[in-house]
């Protein structure tokens, strides 16, 4: 059971969020339109309450953290595929700054997208599965564990175990830098 990461559960989660959004969206009659508006408020303040978490991430990828990870550069669409792939060693600021870069345009991305489908198709759906993964996030996204919840997080994070210990080594790395 402890060899699931949290990649994995954060996407049997969101198909959860999808199942359990439709059942949701049935309940309640979205055509009203008070109905409407206080899923937008919901969906509005629960994105307000993501970009405050991701502005208190920004604040603090500010602290130094010299330990190193070394992880594999992203290929581009237009490598071939066959290409060797490239290691690079950074240090967690630098990995945990690209993740969060990555998680903001993702975020902002889906915030236009999420608000055009609404107000053009008047779907409910989005705003339901988006107010509740803003939530998601805090538990299995392991940025906002490391950042938010200021927990001791693998890097990369796709090491990160549902029901994982850090591995000691990381714990050394961390007392040596502390020692430093």
């Amino acid at each position: 059971m402890d060899n699931i990461s949290l990649e994995s559960v954060d996407k049997g989660i969101n198909i959860i969020l999808s199942l359990g959004g439709m059942q949701l969206a049935k309940r309640f009659d979205f055509q009203e339109p008070r109905n409407m508006m206080i899923l937008r408020a919901i969906f509005f303040i629960s994105q307000g309450f993501l970009f405050l978490m991701l502005y208190i991430i920004n604040k603090k990828l500010n602290n130094k953290d010299e330990r190193k990870v070394t992880v594999t550069k992203p290929k581009s669409m237009f490598e071939q595929q066959d290409s060797i792939e490239e290691v690079e060693e950074i240090t967690y600021q630098e990995y945990d700054q690209r993740a969060f870069k990555s998680a903001l345009s993702s975020s902002v991305i889906q915030f236009i997208i999420i608000s055009l489908i609404n107000f053009f198709m008047k779907s409910p759906l989005p705003l339901i599965i988006q107010s509740i993964s803003v939530y998601k996030n805090l538990i299995f996204n392991p940025l906002f564990i490391a950042h938010i919840r200021n927990k001791e997080v693998l890097r990369p994070y796709e090491e990160n175990k549902l029901f994982g210990v850090v591995k000691e080594e990381e714990k050394e790395n961390k007392k040596r830098v502390k020692d430093e």
